[in-house]
Order: structure tokens, then C-alpha cells, then sequence
């Protein structure tokens, strides 16, 4: 069966990250992105991110992902667009970039982490502070769980379709320390990229109504259900993270 973000693009939703454009509109702010800098995304999937920042701030732009269909995808789009200048992509690991030391100034990964496992988070965490330059920053965007939801896990992994490993914010903070960021700045916000008012926020009236006709569908209708409940039923102990941390200098 299709994975959670995979069911909700097919129903219409582009703005896939726990935070919607809220969250990573204060990621965004915390970068002060310049046409000098430079910036890989890590999970860049179709590269709409990649396109969309090359094109408003004009910085050099580096995206690896796992996945190759995606990435053919995102080549397409960077050539339509005319951006081949200023991006490349290619597949990679998280955990072993192809990158030298101190290669870039901002490293960004949205929704990616919240789906490792502990010692994955921490490779990743450490790979992004060996390519950062000093002073650079890492910022990414997950889901945050308070301890007293942790029996929850299971509901939410199978209405997934993934194994999903959000953390609460205390240990979120943790992992970034360990990898040498000290004092990472971060936001906790609710969760309601599903809501009505969540949804229109990040995909405009038309996109709202798409999604909902769309879900009202018999084949999508039961899941799509399942997890608007999960979501709503849970907003106290499930919620969005961003967090910014800079390498020292």
C-alpha cells in the first residue's frame, strides 16, 4: 500500500512537510539566503524546493536523494526551468555524503529524519556538520512527540504505512548537540496540515477543495478518514519541529 505522503500527493497535497509552508517559511527565515551561498538539500525528491529557492534567492544549489525516479524528475524540471547552472542533483546517502569537508553554507532536510531510526538520525546529523562549512547552518523540519504519545506509535506507523520515529523535543535538541551544534535554535507547532484551515493555508482554496473531493472518493475515502482522525485526536501529543543550528566557527 501507498506510504502516507505518497496516498496525499495523489489526492492533491504539495506541501508534504508537518509544518506546511508555516514551518518551512521559518526555516527559510533563519537561513538569510544570498546569491553567494551555497546550499545542498538533502532529500530533494522532484527538486520543487531546489527550483523554487534557485529562483527567488539565486544561490547554487546541491540536492541529493535515494531515489532515482525522483531525481530524473527533478532533472527534467531543472532543465524546463533553465536552472542548470545553478542546480545538480544526484543519488546519495544521507549517511555518506559525496561531499568534502566544508562545502557548504546550508545544508536543509524536511521530513526525512522523523523516518530513521535513532543511530540513522545521528550518522545524518553528523554528516550535515562535516559538510557545513564553519558558521554554516543545518536546518531541518520533523515531527515531534511528547513521551506520553509513544503508545500512539503504532497507530500512527500503520495509518504511515512507514516506520516513522518522530522524538520529543528534548531529545530532538540532544541529537543536534551530540553532532556539535550547540544551542540550536527550534519551533514547535501543531500539526494541522489536514485541518481545513491547514490545508488552505498551504494549498490555496482550489487546492483545498481538490484534496477534499478527492479524498470523499470511495477508494481513498476510508484512509483518508483514518488519518484526519489520528491527527485531530492526537493534536495535544503530535507536532511539527523546526530547527535551526549553526556550526561553530
Amino acid at each position: 500500500m501507498e506510504q502516507g505522503h505518497e496516498f496525499l500527493a495523489r489526492l492533491g497535497k504539495t506541501k508534504l512537510r508537518p509544518g506546511g509552508m508555516e514551518g518551512t517559511g521559518w526555516i527559510l527565515d533563519q537561513a538569510e539566503l544570498t546569491p553567494e551561498k551555497k546550499v545542498l538539500e538533502v532529500g530533494c525528491n522532484m527538486g520543487v524546493n531546489l527550483i523554487k529557492l534557485a529562483q527567488t534567492y539565486h544561490c547554487n544549489m546541491e540536492g541529493v536523494d535515494r531515489f532515482e525516479p525522483a531525481l530524473d524528475k527533478a532533472r527534467k524540471a531543472i532543465q524546463e526551468h533553465a536552472l542548470d547552472a545553478k542546480i545538480h542533483v544526484q543519488k546519495a546517502d544521507a549517511r555518506k555524503l559525496p561531499f568534502e569537508d566544508e562545502s557548504f553554507d546550508i545544508v536543509i532536510n524536511e521530513a526525512m529524519l522523523t523516518m530513521l531510526a535513532t543511530n540513522s538520525k545521528v550518522a545524518c546529523l553528523k554528516e550535515y556538520f562535516r559538510v557545513l562549512k564553519p558558521g554554516g547552518m543545518l536546518l531541518t523540519h520533523d515531527v515531534c512527540m511528547d513521551d506520553h504519545k509513544s503508545e500512539h506509535l503504532r497507530e500512527l506507523r500503520e495509518i504511515l504505512k512507514i516506520s516513522v520515529h518522530p522524538l520529543d523535543e528534548k531529545k530532538w535538541t540532544a541529537l543536534y548537540e551530540e553532532a556539535g551544534f550547540s544551542e540550536p535554535k527550534r519551533k514547535v507547532g501543531k500539526l494541522i496540515f489536514l485541518r481545513p484551515k491547514g490545508l488552505i493555508r498551504d494549498e490555496g482554496l482550489f487546492g483545498f477543495l481538490k484534496i477534499m473531493l478527492n479524498g470523499l472518493k470511495k477508494k481513498n475515502f476510508a484512509r483518508f478518514k483514518s488519518m484526519r482522525k489520528f491527527f485531530r485526536k492526537h493534536q495535544d501529543g503530535f507536532h511539527y519541529i523546526v530547527m535551526a543550528g549553526k556550526k561553530p566557527e
